[in-house]
């Protein structure tokens, strides 16, 4: 389970809100761009989620970041997510992170990243994987 925590709010000042997640001790895959599930409150939501270092914005301060952020948009989901605990099923990466030239070049790969995810996320194959998760 993971929980949310509060942003800087980049995301949602070009209209793509996302939910900031601390990791607490779950084990999390490679930095990446991933199509995801999120159940929050029994509800199963439709995301697209990055794991990284944010190199857009960090550059060369990225040597000095450890710990990966975690952040995840939620598609059509437009609701609070603080003191939530959410639970969240990778079901496929789409690319690595990558450092864009400005802020206007990664919201629309970000736009790119969202329909891909909703390609993805259509498949009758989700909802099997996804039972296998549960049953797990």
């Amino acid at each position: 389970m993971f929980s949310i925590e509060f942003g800087d709010k980049r995301g949602k000042s070009y209209g793509i809100p996302t939910a900031n997640i601390d990791p607490h001790q779950e084990v999390i895959p490679p930095p990446g761009v991933y199509a995801v599930k999120v159940d929050v409150d029994g509800k199963l939501l439709d995301g697209v989620l990055n794991i990284g270092f944010r190199p857009t914005f960090y550059g060369r301060k990225l040597k000095q970041r450890k710990e990966p952020q975690i952040e995840a948009h939620l598609i059509n989901f437009d609701g609070h997510l603080y003191d939530k605990l959410i639970e969240i099923f990778f079901l496929k990466r789409l690319r690595r992170e990558k450092r864009f030239k400005n802020e206007i070049k990664l919201k629309r790969q970000i736009e790119k990243d969202i329909k891909r995810s909703e390609k993805v996320l259509a498949s009758p194959m989700v909802a099997l994987k996804i039972s296998k998760y549960k049953c797990i």
